[in-house]
């Protein structure tokens, strides 16, 4: 069975494109691409919203400062952004995320993925790797 999952990079409560991984271009409110990804004749089975820039300027998951505008999302949630704790986690599920996704926060402590896989379940975690080609190696 194939699933389609859709990945939306988010700042400021807009849906961002990342040029290069450097720059980034405004596309749209994020509510309108959530509606458009969860209710076109191409729907999605998930949605991944990160949040690309909350953990380089330690701003709080934008989820949990809003979550009334995105309790209408019909298929499963999955939210990251500066998720670097337990308890940044579980606020994270309870404000509306079906899963949470960690980046930065996997690479500076390493056991923070079975910490958070025994709080809130092994199905609520996603590891995302931001991972670059140079040469013949992959750089994270």
């Amino acid at each position: 069975m194939i699933r389609l999952i859709a990945r939306i990079d988010a700042r400021n409560g807009m849906h961002i494109k990342t040029i290069n991984c450097e720059g980034t271009k405004v596309l749209r409110p994020l509510e309108k691409s959530i509606a458009i990804f969860s209710e076109g004749t191409q729907t999605f089975d998930e949605i991944i919203l990160l949040d690309n820039v909350a953990t380089l300027y330690g701003k709080q998951n934008w989820l949990i400062r809003d979550p009334a505008k995105f309790f209408f999302c019909p298929i499963p949630l999955s939210v990251g952004g500066a998720i670097s704790s337990s308890e940044i986690a579980t606020k994270t599920l309870k404000s509306g995320a079906d899963k949470i996704v960690i980046n930065s926060a996997a690479v500076e402590n390493p056991s923070l993925i079975e910490k958070l896989a025994k709080i809130c379940g092994q199905q609520a975690i996603v590891l995302q790797v931001d991972a670059k080609l140079v040469g013949d190696t992959y750089l994270c």
